[in-house]
């Protein structure tokens, strides 16, 4: 009999040790997400690029905001970091205004409504 009520004891304790583990799991997975989403911020944008004969082509500027170590990089859809050399400014859809809009992708104060042609991205090239 005091054979059995320690084998049931024995159970009791493993069982209470996996849940422990697995909570800890859960809340520590649930901090890993928030921080991550709190850390950084992943904004994308199009712009045109002048081609030959007068074309343009569409492309699209992704940046990253890394707020841990105050960081924010512009890359292409490639994921190659996006040079700075412009061959002239125009004021319309160019480089320099996709920078200046994903530089500070809200419309007021950090995190509310993102600027217009401003969107999330979660990778590069989606």
């Amino acid at each position: 009999m005091i054979e059995i009520e320690l084998r049931h004891l024995n159970t009791l304790r493993l069982f209470h040790i996996a849940l422990t583990i697995l909570i800890l799991f859960v809340i520590i997975s649930i901090l890993l997400l928030i921080n991550k989403n709190m850390s950084h911020t992943r904004v994308k944008t199009t712009y045109a690029v002048e081609g030959p004969y007068a074309s343009t082509e569409i492309v699209k500027l992704y940046c990253h905001h890394n707020h841990s170590c105050d960081i924010v990089s512009f890359y292409d859809e490639n994921g190659t970091v996006t040079s700075m050399v412009f061959s002239e400014w125009e004021t319309n859809n160019n480089l320099w205004d996709a920078m200046n809009r994903l530089w500070y992708p809200y419309k007021d104060k950090w995190g509310d409504k993102l600027k217009d042609g401003v969107e999330y991205y979660n990778e590069i090239g989606d």
